[in-house]
C-alpha cells in the first residue's frame, strides 16, 4: 500500500516538474486576479503594502543568490543566508534555481541570437513574460545538479511552494490583520 502510494506521489511530482512554467503563469494570472478583485471590488488598499516587501524580497533573491551566487558565481552567498533563499523563493513565484540558470546561461551563450536565445530585448515583453514555458537545457546547469540544495528544491518545488506562501500569508495576516 504505501508503494502504490510513493509511486502515485512520484508520478504526481514530476507531472508537477514538467508543467512548473504553466502552472506558475497560471498562479501568476490568478495572484493578479485576485489583487484587482481585492483592490477593485472589495476596496482593500492594505493588499498594496504587502506588495513591496514581497516584490523587494523577490528582487533580492533573483539579482544576488540566483544571478550572482548561482549563475554566474561572483558572490559566495553563506550557508545560513543560501538555505532560506532556495526555500523561499518558490513562494515569491521564482522559478527552481537550476531552471532560472539553465534558461539565463543559454541566454548569455546565445545572447541575441534569434532562434537561440531564450528570452532578451529582440522579444516582446509577452514572450519575456512566457520564458517559462521554454524547455530549459540543463546541460548549462550542471555544477547545480550537483549541488544537494538545488536537486532538493526541483524535486520539492511544489511542497516548498505551498509551505512558503502560507508562511508569507500567515506574516502578513500578523502585520496587516487579514
Amino acid at each position: 500500500m504505501l508503494t502504490k502510494i510513493s509511486n502515485l506521489l512520484t508520478k504526481f511530482n514530476d507531472f508537477l516538474l514538467v508543467n512548473t512554467g504553466k502552472l506558475l503563469l497560471s498562479v501568476f494570472w490568478g495572484c493578479l486576479a485576485y489583487l484587482i478583485y481585492d483592490i477593485a471590488y472589495l476596496g482593500n488598499w492594505q493588499t498594496l503594502l504587502w506588495y513591496p516587501f514581497v516584490a523587494f524580497i523577490g528582487w533580492v533573491v533573483i539579482s544576488a543568490f540566483y544571478h550572482r551566487a548561482l549563475a554566474h558565481p561572483s558572490w559566495e552567498c553563506p550557508d545560513w543566508l543560501k538555505y532560506p533563499f532556495a526555500f523561499f523563493a518558490p513562494g515569491l513565484g521564482v522559478t527552481p534555481a537550476i531552471v532560472w540558470c539553465s534558461l539565463h546561461r543559454e541566454h548569455h551563450r546565445h545572447s541575441d541570437i534569434e532562434g537561440k536565445d531564450p528570452h532578451g530585448p529582440a522579444y516582446s515583453w509577452w514572450k519575456n513574460l512566457h520564458i517559462l514555458l521554454y524547455n530549459p537545457k540543463f546541460m548549462y546547469s550542471k555544477n547545480l545538479l550537483r549541488d544537494p540544495l538545488m536537486v532538493a528544491q526541483m524535486k520539492q518545488y511544489w511542497s516548498w511552494f505551498l509551505i512558503s506562501v502560507a508562511s508569507l500569508y500567515r506574516y502578513s495576516v500578523l502585520v496587516y490583520g487579514h
